[in-house]
């Protein structure tokens, strides 16, 4: 049920009882009559009553907030988490990492606002900008989704072997405790995958894109793309499953059943989820950072407008005013698949 249904239905129950009150005025009533019809009036409203704050339980759960929203609306030229302007939420800032003017736009999503994120080539490190302790709240069962604007500048960073180099890591709030990794490999066409952590630095299994877009992506600044990713907590030791997808559909609606790639296999991560770290290597810009725990709350406007509080009281002024969310039938040519883990 969205706003517009609910709204309907308190005009109808209002105007049901409306109705109860005019029949039990009718003239001519004997009182027996008249208490059975107010009796029944009662019972409706009552009925009426325990749908419509069912309804509101229901609405306000599909519209929960976003754990976290990053739109790099800071001055160009900042170097993200170096002063009070970024930091909280960024912190352990790096030269390579600056604010760059304007924002990157992904045709199936409403225009952004603000700058974005410019990350220049250099060795490869896990160990980057990443956002402070209490930026969001720490994830430990359910699922987790990440979502983000991506264009890769140049391939120069990325490495042609093993399982390529990272993009962004979601871990505990310290060093070594990675769950999940989102990384690019170049061999053959600039690849995208991901990677399942047991809480540590040494990943236990990676799967990534074998054929289309998702194995060929553009490396020379054209094109924009929309990463979404999922930590999922299964029951057992060796259950928990990563995920990656590259321009879903069904954004802002339903989880896409193509188009990703995913691997559960080994040990599982022992540590609750609470830090994202931009990781070094690539040449790259980056916009549109969403954390849910939803695949819907990373994937529409809406979900921008739900985490303007929290960024505001980092001291960072948020695009308030975004659009309805996209028009889902608007669809891209590609070719996504579901692949097998991968070690």
């Amino acid at each position: 049920m969205n706003t517009d249904q609910f709204s309907t239905a308190c005009i109808a129950s209002i105007a049901r009882t409306d109705a109860g009150h005019a029949a039990l005025s009718q003239p001519g009533l004997k009182p027996k009559e008249c208490f059975q019809r107010g009796l029944r009036r009662i019972q409706l409203g009552f009925r009426t009553l325990a749908w419509l704050l069912l309804s509101v339980l229901l609405l306000s759960n599909t519209q929960a907030a976003l754990l976290f929203y990053e739109g790099f609306n800071y001055p160009n030229g900042e170097q993200l988490g170096e002063s009070v302007v970024t930091s909280p939420p960024w912190e352990n800032d790096k030269d390579q990492f600056t604010i760059a003017s304007g924002n990157l736009d992904y045709t199936r999503l409403p225009a952004a606002a603000g700058n974005h994120l410019n990350v220049v080539a250099t060795s490869l490190s896990l160990d980057s900008v990443r956002t402070t302790p209490g930026a969001w709240a720490a994830q430990s069962s359910g699922t987790l989704y990440v979502s983000f604007l991506l264009k890769i500048v140049g391939a120069e960073g990325i490495e042609s072997t093993g399982d390529g180099t990272p993009v962004l890591t979601i871990s505990k709030t310290s060093n070594n405790t990675e769950l999940l990794g989102i990384n690019l490999l170049n061999n053959g066409g600039v690849k995208l995958g991901v990677l399942k952590y047991p809480s540590n630095s040494a990943h236990v299994s990676s799967a990534f894109f074998s054929s289309g877009p998702g194995a060929n992506l553009p490396a020379d600044g054209s094109a924009t793309c929309l990463i979404v990713a999922k930590y999922e907590w299964v029951e057992g030791a060796t259950n928990d499953v990563v995920s990656v997808w590259l321009n879903p559909d069904g954004l802002g609606v339903s989880e896409d059943p193509a188009n990703k790639v995913f691997t559960s296999a080994g040990a599982d991560g022992t540590q609750a989820a609470g830090r994202l770290t931009l990781c070094r290597g690539p040449h790259l810009n980056i916009d549109e950072i969403r954390l849910g725990q939803n695949w819907a709350e990373v994937t529409t406007a809406a979900a921008r407008k739900s985490a303007e509080a929290d960024t505001r009281r980092f001291g960072k002024e948020t695009h308030s005013d975004a659009p309805d969310p996209f028009d889902t039938a608007t669809s891209e040519a590609k070719h996504g698949q579901t692949e097998m883990p991968t070690n």
